[in-house]
């Protein structure tokens, strides 16, 4: 089974891709109170994450963004993946 990019599909991957994008930008200009809430609502969800410190969990998340949309754009994945994100 072959996946081709067809052109149809370009418009729902850019516009997901530059919500997704611009979500992990502001992230990493975020303040002291908006990594501590995102640090708590990840926290709530996966335990394991409340032994990181707010700030550094806001960055590593910050850097992640960039590059889950980087695989929307990309050959191999399915027409339907930017729905998943």
């Amino acid at each position: 089974m072959t996946l081709r990019l067809k052109v149809h599909h370009w418009p729902s991957r850019l516009a997901v891709g530059a919500i997704v994008l611009d979500s992990g930008l502001t992230k990493r200009t975020a303040d002291e109170q908006a990594a501590a809430r995102l640090h708590l609502f990840a926290s709530n969800a996966y335990p394991l994450i409340k032994r990181l410190d707010a700030r550094t969990f806001t960055k590593l998340l910050s850097y992640g963004r960039p590059r889950s949309v980087r695989r929307c754009y990309c050959r191999s994945c399915p027409p339907a993946l930017p729905e998943w994100l």
